[in-house]
C-alpha cells in the first residue's frame, strides 16, 4: 500500500495540483514526477504538455486570424465610406439595407434619420421613371446578372441629375448597387446629338 501511495497516488496528485495552477499561455508546463521519466505517469505529463502547447498555438492562430479579419473589416469600411460613388444593398422592392455616405450626398439626404437603413425605399426618391429602377432590380435578381441603367433624378433644388445605377446580385433577393453621377456625360451626348441634327 505504501509503495502504491508513494509511486502512483502521490505523483498523480502532484500532477493534478500543478495542472490546476498551470498557466499554459504564459508557458507553464508540468514537470515529470521524479523517477517517472519512462512510466505511464511520465508519458501522461508529456501528453498534457504537448496538448497544452497545441492549445496555446491554436489560440494564438485564432487570435491572429481575428486580428487580420478586423483589419480587413476596417479597410473595407474605410473604402465603403470614402468611395466617391454611392454604394448600397437593397432587396427586390428597393428597400435599402445599408448604404454609404456618398449615396446620401447623391440623393441629397441631410442625415441618417432621413434614410435609416431598413426603412427607406429607393423608389421613394424623385426619379423621373421609378418603374425603370424597379425593373432594373428585378432583372438583376431574376437573371442573376449585373444590370445597369442611366436614370434621371430631380434634386431638392429642382435641378435634374443623371445617375447610373449598376446592380449586381449578392443574395437570393438582394442586390449591391453602385450609383455614379453621369450628368456631364449625358450633357456631352446631348450636345453631340444636337450638332448632328
Amino acid at each position: 500500500f505504501i509503495v502504491l501511495l508513494l509511486w502512483i497516488v502521490r505523483p498523480i496528485k502532484g500532477l493534478s495540483d500543478r495542472l490546476h495552477n498551470m498557466n499554459a499561455p504564459a508557458g507553464d508546463r508540468l514537470q515529470t514526477p521524479f523517477g517517472h521519466g519512462k512510466t505511464e505517469i511520465g508519458r501522461l505529463a508529456s501528453d498534457i504538455n504537448a496538448l497544452a502547447g497545441r492549445l496555446v498555438s491554436s489560440l494564438e492562430d485564432e487570435h491572429q486570424s481575428r486580428m487580420q479579419h478586423e483589419i480587413g473589416e476596417k479597410k473595407y469600411h474605410a473604402i465603403f465610406e470614402n468611395a466617391e460613388t454611392g454604394i448600397f444593398i437593397a432587396n427586390r422592392e428597393g428597400l435599402v439595407e445599408s448604404f454609404n455616405s456618398a449615396l446620401k450626398r447623391m440623393l441629397c439626404l441631410s442625415g441618417d434619420a432621413e434614410m435609416a437603413a431598413g426603412n427607406q425605399l429607393l423608389t421613394n426618391f424623385p426619379w423621373r421613371s421609378p418603374e425603370r429602377l424597379i425593373q432594373l432590380l428585378a432583372d438583376c435578381i431574376d437573371n442573376k446578372l449585373t444590370t445597369s441603367a442611366d436614370l434621371e433624378f430631380t434634386r431638392k433644388d429642382g435641378s435634374a441629375r443623371w445617375l447610373n445605377l449598376l446592380c449586381s446580385p449578392v443574395d437570393v433577393d438582394k442586390v449591391q448597387g453602385v450609383i455614379s453621377d453621369v450628368s456631364e456625360r449625358k450633357r456631352a451626348e446631348n450636345t453631340v446629338r444636337m450638332q448632328i441634327i
